[in-house]
């Protein structure tokens, strides 16, 4: 995780927290509950020390994470020095169930055609 990053969004939650990141799904196997599956499973290893799970999402995965009660806190530019293009990551946090924001039920990977 950047400093910078950490510095700005994360240090509150110091080394209580779990931090998701690059979480991907193969394109053959989306849409079969794989990713909620990878998330639940942070959120749960995360509520067992009663932690906050942290995040940075791209626009793909917003949706997901808001679905599993994570909430926006920022919004973080990416550029690379010299480049003309960036790229927005939209920095998120789900608090401890004991916070009041849900429950990771249902942590198994499903199994099915994308095993």
């Amino acid at each position: 995780m950047s400093g910078r990053r950490f510095h700005t969004y994360f240090r509150d939650f110091a080394e209580h927290q779990i931090n998701l990141s690059v979480l991907v799904v193969h394109p053959d196997c989306r849409r079969h509950g794989i990713g909620s599956a990878l998330v639940k499973w942070g959120i749960a290893k995360a509520e067992e020390n009663d932690g906050p799970v942290t995040l940075c999402a791209s626009p793909m995965g917003q949706l997901l994470y808001e679905h599993l009660n994570f909430k926006v806190i920022g919004v973080e530019v990416v550029q690379i020095d010299g480049e003309v293009e960036s790229m927005e990551s939209t920095v998120m946090v789900r608090l401890a169930s004991g916070s009041g924001t849900g429950d990771a039920h249902g942590t198994e990977i499903p199994q099915g055609e994308c095993e």
